[in-house]
């Protein structure tokens, strides 16, 4: 069922274009989910490291018989990570930690209708919860609170957004005392804008825009840049057909102009 996005979610659409395709990483991922047989999907990813290859495998798997999901169970070296949700009533319940350290697990539970969205959770360290409304078509407000497991102070945030004439804006005061701020919009139909920073001064600033190619310039797919006070990064995707994309990135300082830092990353499936 649709809704507003959970209060977590309020910017993630000004976030996403400036932060989605850019990496500093060189991995190889690939997804493989087979038509037939079990419902189980699997993705290996390889990231080159100075020190070697570092290899990551996830598994998803429904399990028929009771309808549990685990969306994500990881394995990453010696470490270990299970997610696992279901359905009960209309609400979402998630599980997830490391079954092997009692300490990362935690609890979750989401409730989303049409006007609303409410949620709650609990970890080793605190409880969470948050609810978002849409009092009118494009808007959204909500709040969240943190309140620590060994007692503490209650921390509360609050904020909303708004999509007015084809342009988003949103405006979150958060937990630590801090605003934040996002903006969208399109300025072309193939070249969408956005910018995002906080209330800490203009070094959070980031700006930011991506342009639709549709294989126009050289092939790509998209093209990203974006800006802050300390750094020039771009973001070039490439996509191969419906089941293979790579993104090759770079990122130089204006303090340091001649020392830029590449990334890449090849999704196959």
């Amino acid at each position: 069922m649709g809704g507003p996005p959970v209060f977590a979610d309020i910017n993630k659409g000004a976030a996403d274009l400036v932060g989605d395709d850019y990496t500093a990483k060189t991995t190889l991922k690939v997804k493989c989910a087979p038509k037939a047989g079990p419902p189980v999907s699997c993705t290996v990813e390889d990231e080159v490291t100075p020190s070697g290859v570092v290899g990551k495998l996830t598994l998803k798997y429904l399990e028929p018989s009771s309808g549990i999901s685990f969306d994500k169970v990881t394995l990453k070296g010696s470490s270990y990570g299970v997610e696992a949700s279901k359905t009960l009533g209309g609400v979402k319940c998630k599980a997830k930690g490391d079954p092997f350290d009692l300490g990362t697990l935690s609890g979750s539970a989401e409730r989303k209708e049409s006007n609303f969205t409410v949620t709650c959770g609990v970890t080793a360290k605190k409880v969470v919860g948050s609810a978002t409304a849409a009092p009118f078509k494009g808007g959204v407000l909500g709040f969240g609170f943190e309140y620590p497991v060994q007692g503490g102070a209650l921390a509360l945030s609050a904020g909303g957004s708004a999509t007015v004439q084809g342009v988003f804006a949103s405006c979150v005061y958060t937990s630590k005392k801090v605003f934040r701020f996002g903006l969208l919009f399109d300025a072309t139909p193939d070249v969408t804008v956005a910018a995002t920073g906080d209330s800490t001064g203009q070094d959070s600033a980031c700006v930011g825009l991506k342009w639709m190619c549709g294989g126009a310039l050289a092939g790509l797919t998209s093209l990203g840049v974006k800006t802050t006070t300390a750094a020039l990064s771009l973001a070039a995707v490439k996509k191969f057909g419906k089941d293979a994309a790579l993104v090759v990135s770079a990122s130089s300082k204006y303090d340091a102009p001649g020392a830029p830092t590449y990334g890449a990353q090849l999704t196959i499936g």
